[in-house]
């Protein structure tokens, strides 16, 4: 064995009987990840768990030196299940290349596109076990989601959530957590947030169900930062404006108009750039059918709007309802 305190000629003779075959297995601990160059070494065994992509690849090409006589270079990898805290999806994903979720389709497969010559062999337990460890890893921590965002930070949300494999729910967190805040925590934006942002951001849960091309295309229009004033829209719009409104604020906010809320919304660019990539996201998504409007909607129910079940209550002041407290349009 050789370690961080074995002198240098122990090390220089350990690496003479390793080329001269007088020794078969050599066992590191700290030193040769990187700088040796045995090219004939064809077997590379795996006994420490390491976070670290740079430091598994470094191990790893301490085997990947061509000879005439090598055909293949064997990768045993010992490292056990032992803390579930333990990332698979970083080693994995260092030798393939692959983003999270299709490194869990590759897994379900048996690696099928890997280059000619390699093989990632599991067996099924071993799958299960990494599979699990995966899908368990980044969804459940936030911490997790801010680390994986800062190795990332130019993705939009959309490719964010492919490249992790992780769900809106995730992000969303219960309507405590969102987007911005993930974007945050992670340094992307280091700006503070508003009094006004911080509770607004709390909102962007109840926009995870919107489906439909008419508020997809509505809401972003009206979140446009020169959108349109009330009394300038059209009724379908201004019903969707009302959605949107009582989406934001629940109670009125306090706002004396439509116009001042949605004003409030447009002012907050990282709220207003949030919303629209989660409606369009969610749209995309989106795989349901829309059931009949029921007949006392008929008429003031936009065509081809989506729904996934029908509450007055959340859309009071949506069609005929109140507006906010002496709101004037």
């Amino acid at each position: 064995m050789v370690s961080g305190q074995t002198t240098q000629s122990e090390r220089e003779r350990t690496l003479l009987d390793l080329r001269g075959r007088e020794i078969n297995a050599v066992f590191t601990v700290d030193v040769f990840n990187e700088g040796l160059d045995i090219p004939d070494v064809d077997t590379v065994l795996f006994l420490r768990p390491t976070e670290s992509a740079t430091i598994f690849l470094q191990q790893l090409g301490r085997g990947l030196r061509r000879t005439r006589d090598k055909a293949v270079l064997t990768v045993l990898d010992f490292v056990g299940y032992h803390r579930k805290e333990f990332r698979f999806d970083l080693k994995l994903r260092a030798l393939t290349g692959q983003t999270r979720r299709e490194l869990e389709h590759d897994i379900q497969r048996g690696f099928p596109f890997l280059p000619s010559g390699c093989q990632i062999v599991m067996d099924q337990q071993s799958q299960r076990i990494v599979l699990e460890n995966i899908r368990g890893q980044v969804a459940n921590r936030w911490r997790d989601l801010v680390t994986e965002l800062r190795r990332h930070p130019d993705l939009k949300l959309a490719g964010y959530l492919d490249d992790t494999g992780v769900d809106l729910a995730d992000v969303l967190k219960q309507g405590q957590k969102s987007w911005t805040t993930l974007r945050r925590d992670a340094g992307v934006i280091t700006a503070p947030g508003s009094d006004e942002e911080s509770a607004l951001l709390k909102r962007m849960r109840a926009f995870a169900h919107v489906d439909d091309p008419v508020r997809v295309t509505g809401y972003s229009r009206l979140l446009r930062p020169h959108g349109p004033r009330y009394d300038e829209m059209s009724a379908v719009e201004q019903r969707l404006a009302r959605m949107l409104f009582f989406s934001l604020f629940p109670n009125g906010g306090g706002h004396s108009s439509y116009d001042a809320g949605l004003a409030l919304a447009r002012d907050e660019s990282l709220i207003a750039d949030e919303l629209t990539a989660i409606v369009e996201l969610t749209f995309d998504q989106a795989r349901n059918t829309s059931p009949d409007v029921p007949h006392f909607w008929q008429g003031v129910w936009p065509p081809n709007l989506r729904v996934r079940g029908w509450c007055c209550r959340r859309w009071r002041g949506c069609v005929g309802g109140r507006a906010p407290a002496a709101a004037v349009g």
